[in-house]
């Protein structure tokens, strides 16, 4: 008896070692980049998840090669997530260092994107529906218009992870999206969902119309 709860004692130490070993996703974030960067990739003045899950979304845009040597697989370890097909092929697409603009909150974009998120709620939809005419105010402001949705915990790194990996997704649009050169501005809502817990709308635009164009 005294054998096994000294056992189970070492696997506790072992397993509350890996933990603080791999810490939260803020402080890996501090760890790897400076102040001065993370100011930079922090365009919104929110201060919440919306906030966050844009910080993330401009660290790997702006930092796309570090993000995949430090972050990826801390993710994959930390939420004991397969380093399968889809996140090598990730990693390979983030080593390329295709360096981005940022991407900037949009109030329009938000409405959107908020919108949706309790609409879908309400009915139980799933996937893109309505997304010509949801978007038809947006492309009076932009040329390009995009959605990425997501079901499950309002987390901003999972939420960023899981669409970036964009397992089983065949042509991995949620990726695409999220590392598009011409995409600029976002709006982001999360919103209580049934069973899935939580649904995200990233509502996207790029190319914005001047007031001298069409």
């Amino acid at each position: 008896m005294k054998k096994a709860f000294v056992l189970i004692f070492f696997l506790f130490l072992l397993l509350m070692n890996n933990l603080r070993a791999q810490g939260t996703y803020q402080e890996l974030i501090h760890t790897y980049w400076t102040s001065d960067e993370i100011s930079v990739c922090n365009t919104s003045d929110e201060g919440n998840t919306k906030a966050e899950l844009i910080l993330l979304c401009n660290l790997v845009r702006l930092y796309p090669k570090r993000f995949s040597e430090f972050v990826l697989p801390w993710f994959l370890e930390t939420y004991n997530k397969k380093n399968g097909s889809d996140a090598r092929s990730l990693e390979k697409e983030l080593n390329k260092d295709n360096v981005l603009a940022v991407i900037r909150p949009d109030k329009q974009l938000d409405s959107i994107a908020k919108a949706f998120a309790e609409l879908s709620a309400k009915k139980k939809w799933q996937g893109h529906i309505q997304f010509d005419n949801r978007y038809k105010p947006a492309l009076n402001n932009f040329r390009l218009v995009a959605e990425n949705l997501f079901y499950g915990p309002s987390d901003p790194m999972i939420i960023l992870m899981e669409l970036l990996i964009d397992e089983g997704v065949k042509d991995q649009g949620h990726r695409k999206n999220l590392l598009d050169a011409s995409i600029s501005h976002i709006g982001i809502a999360i919103n209580n969902y049934p069973v899935y817990g939580n649904i995200c709308v990233m509502s996207m635009a790029g190319m914005k119309r001047s007031a001298t164009t069409d």
